[in-house]
């Protein structure tokens, strides 16, 4: 396999990207102290060689075309969810779930998805980089350390995403009014090193009026594994701040700023564990009892 050096891997890929484009075609990109840089399609969301193996014998590897087929599907995906969706909530009231006929290639197209931005995600690179830093000695080279920190990273997608497109459950929100952010960090509690665990989850946007609730929920069954449902603006509201009180550096909008606090965006990797939400262990405990999620 050939591996070009210096290249820049997306772990925002550009085909999600493309989602965020405000009315000027530019992308609004939020930063710690509340400064705003429009930026172009591919312009920012990637990290040089961040999926390339080089170790310092000369022997390299790249897993970056793990990762296409996910990217790619993004087109024909968020296009097809958006449209079930709208038409499913046109009607609907706050908290009145709404099946959606089960279609398991569509199911194993968002396993791919989500799982790429959860192995992908700064705050995956970040946890990873800061074990290995603990542990190496400090005799190892500065491309060991990367070469390490790619390995670490590398066969985590395939195994993911194929448990994600079996056994997850997708809950599509929709949003009419406010929208939702992206960031350098989503709000989830699954292990990227070991998929199957019970009761895990990820909230990932699609799109600024759209976002995926994907979960292995203990109770949660439904007649179909596609269920959706519309948000209330405080559900927007709340979803928007825990990811960005898990995203490290950036936030991404297209039209509506998020408003930041003392501590956002300051480089701090938080863990799942350490900051719970109430708000959203309510939401998913009605969720995997099948009550009406917004009271």
């Amino acid at each position: 396999m050939v591996v070009v050096k210096g290249a820049t891997h997306h772990w925002w890929p550009t085909t999600l990207q493309g989602c965020w484009i405000n009315s000027e075609s530019g992308i609004n990109r939020l930063i710690n102290g509340s400064k705003v840089v429009s930026v172009g399609l591919g312009a920012s969301g990637g990290v040089s060689d961040g999926h390339n193996v080089n170790l310092p014998d000369g022997w390299a590897y790249s897993f970056e075309p793990d990762f296409h087929e996910a990217d790619d599907c993004v087109h024909r995906v968020v296009p097809y969810v958006q449209q079930q969706v709208r038409s499913m909530v046109e009607n609907s009231v706050h908290g009145q779930l709404k099946a959606i006929e089960e279609n398991s290639a569509i199911c194993n197209d968002l396993g791919s998805i989500v799982s790429g931005l959860l192995v992908r995600n700064p705050r995956t690179r970040r946890a990873v980089q800061l074990t290995v830093n603990d542990l190496r000695s400090d005799e190892m080279q500065i491309g060991s350390r990367d070469a390490l920190i790619a390995m670490n990273l590398a066969n985590r997608h395939i195994p993911l995403s194929s448990w994600l497109g079996r056994f997850g459950n997708f809950l599509f929100i929709q949003s009419t009014e406010s929208e939702f952010v992206f960031g350098d960090g989503i709000y989830s509690n699954i292990d990227t090193r070991m998929p199957g665990n019970s009761n895990c989850f990820a909230f990932v946007a699609l799109a600024p009026d759209t976002m995926v609730l994907c979960s292995n929920l203990n109770g949660h069954v439904y007649e179909s594994r596609l269920n959706c449902i519309f948000a209330t603006e405080d559900f927007v509201e709340k979803v928007n701040r825990a990811t960005i009180e898990y995203s490290i550096r950036e936030v991404f909008f297209r039209s509506q700023k998020p408003i930041l606090k003392p501590g956002d965006l300051n480089g701090v990797v938080r863990q799942y564990q350490y900051h719970k939400h109430p708000y959203f262990q309510s939401f998913l405990y009605r969720l995997s009892q099948r009550q009406t999620v917004f009271s």
